[in-house]
């Protein structure tokens, strides 16, 4: 069976309230969550007592994440930030590569045991992380760390919330951009100076231009979340 390993509340609150602005680091423009995560029965005790205990008999807290260069540089500043401002808890932060690297070690490490204790997962990974049955909800720990939940936007939380229950806090949200070409606008009859304002513009706009032969395509878009 498999048995949930809480650790303490302190570290969930700082996990909790790390937001980077911008987006990346993996493979998807989807944006990361942090989840705490829970180890098999079969880790033993001495493994788990030397994972526990560093300089000065600090807790050890293992953090996964895929945010790589300035992204990547945010993350070990908020890690630095978070280790100096107290003496209980060490963040040991380790890069798993891409969000699709991280989730691939992740079911490796959910089959060795070796879990971490705290992992950033891209958006479309929320219902793994939920159906795996290794992490804890973080609604679950709103109460102890005193988290108030109306701090974040309820259009970012709602999308990692599962039947009703707040699965992981957001960690760097993506915000989606649109580009649009001027010159193929205007080729195309199109005001260059007003793009689309509704996903029936988007449409509209690229049938005229289509239709005008302005360009072989209206609109792209990556569907990988």
């Amino acid at each position: 069976m498999k048995r949930r390993k809480r650790f303490l509340a302190a570290i969930m609150a700082a996990v909790m309230s790390m937001t980077l602005a911008a987006c990346g680091g993996g493979a998807s423009t989807s944006g990361g969550t942090t989840a705490a995560g829970s180890t098999e029965a079969s880790t033993t005790k001495a493994a788990a007592d030397s994972k526990a205990t560093a300089e000065g008999g600090k807790t050890v807290i293992t953090l996964w994440h895929a945010m790589g260069g300035v992204n990547g540089e945010a993350t070990e500043a908020l890690v630095k930030a978070f280790n100096e401002s107290q003496n209980e808890i060490e963040l040991k932060s380790e890069y798993q590569g891409t969000y699709d690297d991280l989730i691939t070690k992740l079911k490796a490490a959910m089959q060795s045991g070796n879990m971490p204790d705290v992992c950033q997962m891209y958006d479309i990974g929320t219902k793994f992380m939920t159906d795996s049955g290794y992490a804890i909800p973080v609604q679950d720990m709103f109460a102890s760390t005193n988290f108030d939940p109306s701090t974040v936007m309820n259009i970012i939380t709602s999308y990692y919330t599962v039947d009703g229950k707040q699965m992981s806090m957001p960690f760097n949200v993506s915000t989606p951009m649109l580009y649009y070409n001027k010159d193929v606008f205007k080729a195309a009859g199109l005001d260059p100076n007003t793009p689309p304002k509704t996903f029936d513009e988007v449409l509209e706009f690229s049938k005229k231009i289509v239709e005008s032969k302005a360009a072989p395509v209206g609109y792209a878009q990556a569907i990988y979340g």
